[in-house]
């Protein structure tokens, strides 16, 4: 056992996260207002720039995002011209049960009440804009409070923004809606973690997963990422010395079990109201599954999709980046296994360069064996065991932490489960801010020199990935 002192402290800054909502001098609420409002305005010049000077390559991107003329109904017709938003666009005028979730359409068809699917599929473009730029200082808002540093914030949005998927937000796709709904559990979470004043918090957060549910497919997500969240914070508590049996555990994170029940019974309603509404039209309470099914999806482990890239680039970095940070965040916590200071212990690369090497997940992978190689081979490597590094990180014992990271570990795992292939991942797990959040989270492990170029090469990288969706909007090809 450890000394009551050094068990104080790592009690301490375990739960960190518990009483304070921001670390250092909080700025006043004007500060903060106005540094939210530049910053959004900065990441909303650089996406248009972007995309501004990317359409000149591709003007009919233009003509599908702004309508400089009327849009036609051939257009709508067309498989290839909007894709998906042609199946939402028919969801809003005749309302049924199918793949598509119903609170993008019925939100449309409250507002506007189009009379036709190219009425509808104008305003669903056009409040996806308006939405995309009031979602972004809601996102910085909530990224602040969780990772308590307005520049990584800012990085971190920028990147979510200006990134492989950040088009689908501006096309009249549920990205957007969903962005901001997340942003909206991101703040509550943090509040109720924070042990914020207020009743609201768990309802608010009952009613944001309730509508959750309903925008896009994520009970089964929600429910394996709040799983998977509640499995480390207990053993998080188990290993740090603070209690040595799993009831006692399990009573300490009394709170996040609380949290987790809420998040899960209301995402569970969402889908049942859905699922009614699919019973009492079709007789099949989980007809939006059998409509996946038959585009390919079923339970089956396709091993291949870990080594052989089947589709674009950015889908099979959708495969491996939650991979590979969820593999980084449970190494730096479970780092020390015990206190015995001769025993050998193996440190992955640097953050500054694990980051950068994970655009190319094989280098990543074959780095590391490499790296292990060494350390196991060259006694001076090995550093010394210090007992208090993995249960002092601030973001160890934080709900919202890894619910976000498992939020994006758990589509990759679930694609890879159903799937005969990646397409679309990419959207999946970068269409959402919950990776995003875990990065820069992670990226404050780096020192403030580090951080920059990091996350100035995986924003090139975004940048690139950006324009291509881009111009594949503009030729009419799939963009995810």
């Amino acid at each position: 056992m450890l000394p009551a002192g050094r068990l104080r402290g790592k009690r301490e800054a375990l739960h960190q996260y518990s009483r304070n909502d921001d670390s250092g001098t909080k700025p006043s609420e004007d500060t903060m207002t106005r540094s939210i409002l530049w910053q959004s305005l900065l990441i909303l010049g650089a996406f248009v720039a972007v995309s501004t000077l990317t359409m000149i390559w591709g003007p009919l991107a233009a003509q599908k995002t702004l309508f400089f003329r009327p849009l036609a109904a051939s257009d709508l017709a067309s498989v290839s011209y909007f894709w998906d938003v042609r199946h939402y666009a028919d969801l809003v005028i005749d309302p049924r049960c199918w793949a598509f979730y119903p609170a993008w359409p019925t939100l449309i068809r409250v507002l506007f009440a189009p009379q036709s699917p190219v009425d509808a599929a104008i305003a669903m473009v056009r409040v996806s804009q308006g939405l995309f730029v009031l979602g972004l200082p809601l996102l910085l808002w909530a990224f602040r409070r969780v990772i308590k540093d307005s520049r990584l914030a800012f990085l971190a949005v920028m990147l979510f923004t200006v990134g492989p998927v950040g088009v689908f937000r501006v096309i009249g796709y549920t990205e957007a809606l969903f962005a901001i709904e997340a942003a909206i559990l991101i703040l509550l979470m943090q509040s109720w973690q924070s042990r914020a004043r207020g009743w609201w918090w768990l309802p608010g957060i009952a009613v944001t997963c309730f509508l959750l549910s309903l925008t896009r497919p994520m009970l089964v997500q929600l429910t394996a990422a709040v799983v998977w969240t509640l499995l480390v914070l207990v053993v998080i508590r188990l290993r740090s010395g603070q209690t040595q049996t799993l009831r006692a555990a399990v009573q300490l994170e009394g709170r996040a079990f609380v949290l987790a029940a809420v998040m899960v019974v209301a995402a569970a309603l969402g889908y049942a109201a859905y699922g009614a509404f699919c019973y009492a039209e079709t007789g099949d309470f989980l007809r939006p599954f059998s409509a996946q099914s038959a585009w390919g999806k079923k339970l089956e482990f396709n091993l291949i999709n870990l080594i052989v890239q089947n589709a674009s680039h950015k889908d099979f970095l959708g495969l491996y980046f939650p991979l590979i940070l969820s593999a980084i965040a449970l190494k730096m916590v479970f780092d020390v296994q015990t206190l015995d200071p001769q025993r050998r212990r193996l440190g992955m690369l640097p953050l500054k360069f694990s980051l950068p090497l994970a655009i190319l997940p094989v280098v990543w992978l074959a780095a590391h064996l490499i790296w292990f190689a060494v350390q196991l081979s060259v006694p001076r490597l090995q550093s010394p065991v210090q007992p208090e590094r993995a249960t002092t990180r601030v973001w160890a014992g934080s709900f919202v932490f890894w619910f976000a990271l498992f939020m994006a570990l758990s589509h990759s795992v679930l694609l890879l489960l159903v799937a005969d292939d990646l397409q679309s991942l990419a959207r999946f797990v970068f269409g959402q801010p919950f990776f995003f959040l875990a990065l820069g989270v992670l990226a404050a492990e780096l020192k403030p020199k580090s951080i920059w170029p990091s996350f100035l090469f995986l924003q090139g990288v975004s940048l690139v990935l950006i324009v291509e969706n881009w111009l594949n909007f503009a030729r009419n090809a799939w963009i995810g």
